[in-house]
């Protein structure tokens, strides 16, 4: 089994791989053709988008509302431009993919998950924990936050992707 996870950073990247147990993790350009059982792993970028696309396997994508994945990128210093830009490649570079999405911050989250399992044959289960958050923004709600005007207009732009989950 192969699989691709492009994830932007600080929306389940960890998160989703480890459901997947022993399993070797690879870049995107790695030559893993000799294993058997491969997770194609990294963030989605400008750079890592053309590797990504090559990739023939099927493509999982954790999620979490922009807001909170900026308010997670402002806390850890990084720019907001580029988280914005992020979004924009998975809008439209991956999103008419047809990738299979695990969207963590929402309420039906398990129904997404079960979808994984039933789409690609997999019994993937978690008890819904954190991973990795440094910055303290898993519990936040996205519609309390205050967010940037960069985020707004990004939302704006990607409304009918955002209201499929949120």
């Amino acid at each position: 089994m192969k699989y691709t996870i492009p994830t932007i950073q600080h929306t389940g990247t960890k998160f989703l791989a480890k459901l997947f147990g022993d399993i070797h993790w690879a870049s995107f350009i790695e030559d893993a053709s000799d294993r058997e059982n491969v997770l194609y792993l990294g963030h989605l970028t400008t750079n890592s988008i053309g590797n990504i696309k090559k990739l023939n396997h099927p493509i999982l994508i954790p999620l979490r509302h922009p807001y909170l994945v900026a308010e997670s990128w402002k806390r850890r210093g990084k720019p907001l431009t580029e988280l914005a830009e992020n979004f924009r490649l998975l809008v439209d570079e991956l999103d008419p993919l047809n990738p299979l999405y695990l969207p963590i911050d929402v309420d039906n989250r398990q129904e997404y998950l079960d979808i994984i399992n039933r789409e690609l044959e997999l019994n993937l289960s978690t008890e819904w924990g954190i991973e990795n958050s440094k910055e303290m923004t898993y519990n936040l709600s996205y519609k309390d936050l205050s967010p940037d005007k960069i985020m707004i207009d990004l939302v704006s732009d990607i409304e009918g992707f955002i209201k499929r989950f949120y």
